[in-house]
């Protein structure tokens, strides 16, 4: 049957759109961090590090991370700070027990991303905490922390990727009719 060789171009070229597409909307994730997730720490920490897989973008939003501790009061003691593929934040620990890093990123492609890992502390108290974040950082539970990956910021992205899918199935079929009107004159 000759059906077969169009069917063939069209997924043909399907299968190159998403090829394409597809790296445009990969997010950032977490590679490691210190403590590392799951770790037991002995020691005051000075600063939590988030190391991700690309450049971590400070705009639209900056990045927010909150460290959680046992008795659910704040410990860090100032705003996040991103450096090329590495966040931290300044803490201060308190009592010994499981705190909780809650993170919100930019990634690279434009689209927030957020998760969270844990860490036991066994060391002394540094600090009592805060029932809140510090003021001058917005928080990660706040409104405006729970934009959809569809926001603003990342719509350019999905529609370049949306564009460039469209293209290469348009171009398989004209290929296509090309092909079969040069075939069958």
């Amino acid at each position: 049957m000759r059906v077969t060789r169009p069917i063939g171009v069209l997924l043909l070229a399907a299968f190159f759109g998403l090829v394409i597409a597809g790296p445009a909307s990969a997010h950032d994730f977490l590679v490691s961090s210190n403590p590392a997730d799951g770790a037991t720490v002995s020691t005051p920490l000075s600063k939590v590090t988030l190391s991700f897989n690309d450049i971590v973008l400070s705009k639209p939003s900056a990045p927010q991370v909150e460290v959680v501790g046992p008795d659910r009061k704040h410990y860090e003691t100032g705003c996040a700070t991103a450096i090329d593929r590495d966040v931290s934040v300044p803490v201060a620990l308190g009592p010994t027990g499981t705190y909780v890093v809650t993170w919100r990123i930019v990634s690279a492609d434009g689209h927030p991303v957020s998760t969270s890992i844990s860490f036991h502390y066994t060391g002394a108290s540094q600090a009592t905490g805060s029932s809140a974040a510090p003021a001058s950082c917005h928080s990660v539970t706040s409104p405006a922390a729970t934009t959809s990956s569809g926001s603003a910021g990342g719509q350019p992205t999905g529609m370049i990727a949306l564009v460039l899918g469209v293209l290469a199935v348009s171009a398989g079929v004209i290929g296509w009719r090309l092909w079969s009107v040069h075939r069958n004159p």
